[in-house]
């Protein structure tokens, strides 16, 4: 009886270390991705802000060109 619950319990705690480690692996792989983009001067996430910038003006753009078109 005693042992079966020391391996329930030891199943537990398997589960709980394989789940905490894979959280921290990926918390730090993300930071490693963030702080190396830092360190480069490249951040990681800039380029999405400037896609949807340039995509904002070209879309307003071809619409003051298609404008004067349809008149």
């Amino acid at each position: 009886m005693v042992g079966g619950v020391l391996m329930v319990g030891g199943v537990f705690d398997a589960v709980s270390l394989a789940l905490y480690g894979t959280i921290a692996l990926v918390a730090v792989g993300f930071w490693v991705v963030v702080l190396g983009g830092v360190v480069r001067n490249r951040p990681v996430f800039e380029h999405l802000v400037e896609d949807d910038a340039e995509t904002d003006e070209s879309e307003t753009e071809e619409s003051e060109t298609k404008n004067p078109a349809s008149d």
